[in-house]
């Protein structure tokens, strides 16, 4: 991963208020013999900590995950750092990460109206509340949209979305569920879906606005970079359980299972 990405390499999590169903947190889900490669330094981590493989508030109730091997070695709490060896690369494979181009976040609207809004109707959302501000936290110009930095993007960037939160209910314009027109002072967000949406629902609203996105941040790159080939050592990592789920042959086709390493390769002692 590259050193400046962002917090689980496999991260698991299920929104039951979002209306989600028990049988699906019930479903069994393995995880096994994962190599995890993290190049954050101590300074990056403190900022961002890395985990390897999460399940958040323990959503899944069959949830196993054995023989992995996360490797992070110059990171706060180094991991592994002794027990594998990356002498080795991927044959013909390099990294091709260009950067990071910051989108606008995601707004919080209006609720909408307690009686709701029919099929055909309307509400609206006051621009004081649609700033300029990108998803990591900065904003552009004086952070304020207004009717003519709207109608500047409105026949060219019309991919817009809306969440009706409180319902889990994702609405789209480009597939007919609402209208959008740009007023004096205000948003106008027309119901075209074919079913009245709920009163009281929370509401988030992203306006597309591709044309003003920045231009790539490159000092998140880590393009054209060789991939290790992650092994454990000879010595195979100690403490391992006497039965885990286990591949037989590892990713390269060599015998993962004597002995049973962690991780996606078996130790370099094989040939």
């Amino acid at each position: 991963f590259p050193s400046n990405s962002g917090s689980d390499f496999i991260a698991f999590s299920d929104n039951a208020a979002g209306g989600s169903s028990a049988d699906n947190r019930d479903h069994p889900i393995q995880i096994y013999n994962n190599t995890m490669y993290s190049r954050r330094t101590a300074a990056q981590e403190a900022i961002a900590p890395r985990s390897g493989i999460t399940n958040a508030g323990n959503d899944y109730t069959e949830f196993t995950e054995e023989y992995n091997l996360l490797h992070q070695p110059d990171a706060l709490n180094a991991v592994d750092a002794g027990n594998v060896t990356a002498t080795a690369n991927f044959t013909g494979i390099t990294t091709r990460f260009k950067g990071v181009r910051w989108g606008f976040k995601a707004e919080t609207g209006p609720n909408l109206p307690s009686a709701g809004v029919a099929d055909g109707a309307s509400f609206t959302i006051p621009y004081s509340m649609l700033t300029q501000e990108l998803q990591n936290g900065s904003s552009l110009g004086d952070n304020t949209t207004d009717q003519t930095y709207w109608q500047g993007l409105a026949g060219t960037d019309t991919d817009h979305e809306l969440l009706l939160q409180s319902e889990n209910l994702y609405l789209y314009a480009a597939e007919g569920d609402f209208t959008v027109s740009f007023g004096t002072s205000e948003v106008t967000i027309t119901n075209t879906s074919g079913a009245d949406w709920p009163g009281n629902a929370t509401t988030k609203v992203h306006l597309d606005r591709t044309s003003f996105i920045p231009a790539m941040d490159t000092s998140f790159a880590s393009d054209n970079q060789a991939v290790a080939l992650l092994k454990p050592e000879a010595a195979p990592v100690s403490g391992l359980p006497a039965a885990v789920i286990h591949m037989p042959i590892d990713l390269l086709g060599n015998d993962h299972t004597v002995p049973k390493v962690f991780g996606a390769l078996a130790h370099t002692a094989t040939p």
